[in-house]
């Protein structure tokens, strides 16, 4: 058995917000919502009932958390992860080095 990757890009053009989906073949899909993995049906129960296209970041954020608990399960008293804003401005990263990191790589 291999190991595959989902992996979603996210970004933002002239002719505004783009998400993909890329398969661990490089096949490459575009849309609006995507979730990956064993957890997907029930991902998609929740995208399907609470999302819409013109949704503030407030919803937004709030669907992301009622579906990180769906997947989660109703036992879960407290989650972490973290979710990253994708908007039309300019996004700038800085580099920091570690001491003792290099060659580490």
């Amino acid at each position: 058995m291999g190991l595959s990757v989902g992996t979603m890009i996210a970004g933002w053009d002239e002719t505004g917000p783009g998400l993909y989906y890329v398969d661990s073949e490089g096949g490459r899909l575009k849309g609006t919502r995507f979730s990956v993995g064993s957890g997907s049906p029930y991902a998609y129960g929740v995208l399907d009932n609470g999302y819409h296209y013109d949704m503030s970041i407030e919803e937004a954020a709030e669907l992301a958390r009622s579906g990180w608990k769906k997947l989660s399960g109703d036992g879960v008293g407290e989650l972490h992860y973290k979710y990253y804003l994708v908007m039309p401005s300019t996004v700038e990263q800085e580099m920091v080095e570690v001491a003792g990191a290099e060659g580490s790589f």
